[in-house]
């Protein structure tokens, strides 16, 4: 008789695509601020951050909780230099610019 599927298994996968889901999230916000670049299109760091901070969110979630950790790791510290990135360029042109 086969028994009941080993938790371990299957929670590793999802748990390490939360780390997935996270460095994903922090490419795409990094694209997103390649736009930034532009003067006159600071304002989408408004946007860009939170993105980065569901990112973030994402990667802790995936790291704290799944053993291959490569990704998550890797997805912390991007969304962390995009929301430094983002705050930094919304200070220095006052957030409207």
């Amino acid at each position: 008789m086969q028994g009941h599927p080993d938790k371990s298994i299957y929670g590793t996968y999802h748990e390490n695509l939360m780390s997935v889901v996270g460095f994903i999230t922090g490419l795409a916000a990094v694209l997103v601020s390649l736009l930034t670049i532009m003067p006159f299109l600071v304002w989408i760091n408004w946007l860009n951050i939170p993105l980065a901070v569901i990112g973030l969110a994402f990667s802790l979630i995936g790291t704290i909780s799944s053993t291959p950790r490569k990704f998550g790791i890797a997805g912390i510290i991007i969304c962390c230099a995009v929301i430094v990135y983002g705050a930094l360029r919304l200070k220095g042109f006052g957030g409207f610019i």
